[in-house]
C-alpha cells in the first residue's frame, strides 16, 4: 500500500447531535461531518481531495504510532484514501478562491446545522 495515498482522519461522534466529525493531523484546514460514520467517510475523501488541491505536492501522512497519542476516548483514526481523480478534478476545475469560499460556508453550515440539533 503507498502510504502517500492515504491520509489519517479523526472521526469523533458528537454525543449531543450523533454527527460524525473528521479532522485530519496532518492537514489541519481539512474538516468535514457526516450523519453517521458511512456518510462521514465519504465526505472525508471529498474534502481531503479538495483540500489537498490546494498543495503543491502531496504531503506525507503521519504514522498511527505518532497520532494515537493525540487520540482520546471519544475518537477513532481511519485511513482515508486520496482520491487521485477527484483531486484531478479539484485541480482543474476549481479556482482556490472558490475552495476556500466553500469550506469557510461548509463550516458555518455546520456550525448552524449543531446548534438546530441541539435545540431539538
Amino acid at each position: 500500500m503507498n502510504k502517500d495515498l492515504f491520509h489519517w482522519g479523526c472521526f469523533e461522534t458528537d454525543r449531543e447531535t450523533g454527527l460524525v466529525e473528521v479532522n485530519f493531523f496532518d492537514i489541519p484546514n481539512a474538516v468535514t461531518f457526516g450523519k453517521d460514520i458511512e456518510d462521514a467517510y465519504f465526505m472525508a475523501i471529498d474534502v481531503l481531495a479538495a483540500t489537498l488541491a490546494d498543495y503543491p505536492e502531496l504531503p506525507k501522512s503521519s504514522s498511527y504510532e505518532d497520532l494515537r497519542v493525540e487520540l482520546t476516548d471519544e475518537n477513532i483514526l481511519v485511513l482515508v484514501p486520496v482520491d487521485k481523480d477527484l483531486l484531478a478534478k479539484y485541480k482543474t476545475h476549481v479556482p482556490r478562491g472558490d475552495i476556500v469560499e466553500a469550506y469557510q460556508d461548509a463550516e458555518m453550515k455546520a456550525a448552524a446545522l449543531k446548534e438546530m440539533l441541539r435545540a431539538v
